[in-house]
């Protein structure tokens, strides 16, 4: 069917799909989900790629073990990552239609136990 959404892209702990019925990118990764039009999928991507990681990273020390701050609409609210996170978000973004994967059976975190 042409109006369900398709996957773009997807990792251990994201995913990235497109809903035609609705325009909207959504984004999801651990436990925050954003829903993007095109123009704002593209100026958050612009926004994590101008990201100085090292400012952040030594501006929060040994604080706490997130320290890449995105910022939300609502002033006290930031979506606190680590570098790895980020890079992996980055990922999800840049889709290619031709080389989507299959999750492997490793890729998920589920403890299997035979009784």
């Amino acid at each position: 069917m042409s109006n369900e959404p398709q996957i773009l892209n997807r990792t251990k702990y994201g995913s990235l799909v497109y809903c035609k019925s609705c325009a909207q990118f959504h984004l999801s990764y651990g436990q925050f989900h954003l829903s993007l039009c095109k123009k704002e999928f593209v100026n958050f991507y612009k926004f994590l790629k101008s990201l100085d990681l090292d400012y952040w990273e030594q501006h929060y020390g040994n604080g706490t073990k997130r320290k890449i701050p995105i910022p939300t609409l609502q002033d006290n609210l930031y979506l606190m990552l680590t570098r790895a996170e980020l890079e992996e978000i980055k990922g999800l973004m840049q889709y290619d239609r031709q080389s989507l994967s299959i999750l492997s059976v490793d890729d998920i975190d589920y403890q299997f136990i035979l009784n």
